[in-house]
């Protein structure tokens, strides 16, 4: 599985446009649903919004890489999220199981409060703000990918995977 997301902690469903050029993003909507599978081939390269359970989330395979990797370095990506983490908590994270590549950073209160980055089977980074919740703290002692899921679950209530597989699920695309 191969996956891009920036999921905020606040339904954006009467502003999504605001959102979207807030985030440097497309905001012409292609008046269509898409559907999960589509939005995950490795072929999609547009974006794809969703709201469920209060969050907003945007599904785009190769924004995540736009945030950058290190804790103190901002991208134009970082500042977006972080101005939005004034109002929401703001999680960006991908995964591309097969390679077993893994990252995310995590916003809070107008701030980049955690970087993670995984690939060839080690931890290339592990950096948060010493103000960071316990809840969001590593666990050393998981794999990755058992990590990664415990992550998203705990910042959202659920894992990726049961994102992408539930029904209730609605994505409109983007262009």
């Amino acid at each position: 599985m191969n996956v891009g997301l920036i999921i905020i902690k606040r339904d954006y469903s009467d502003a999504i446009k605001d959102l979207l050029e807030h985030l440097d993003l497309p905001v012409k909507m292609s008046n269509e649903l898409v559907h999960i599978d589509e939005v995950l081939s490795p072929g999609y390269s547009n974006t794809a919004i969703g709201f469920l359970n209060g969050n907003t989330i945007i599904l785009n395979h190769s924004l995540p890489y736009d945030c950058t990797p290190l804790f103190y370095k901002y991208s134009d990506l970082d500042e977006n999220l972080m101005r939005i983490s004034k109002e929401a908590e703001v999680l960006c994270t991908y995964a591309h199981t097969t390679s077993g590549v893994y990252g995310h950073a995590l916003y809070l209160k107008g701030k980049k409060v955690k970087c993670r980055a995984y690939q060839e089977n080690e931890i290339e980074r592990d950096e948060f703000d010493p103000e960071l919740p316990e809840i969001y703290k590593s666990n050393s002692e998981q794999d990755e990918e058992t990590y990664y899921n415990n992550f998203n679950k705990v910042f959202m209530g659920y894992t990726i995977r049961d994102l992408l597989f539930n029904q209730d699920f609605r994505l409109m695309e983007f262009e």
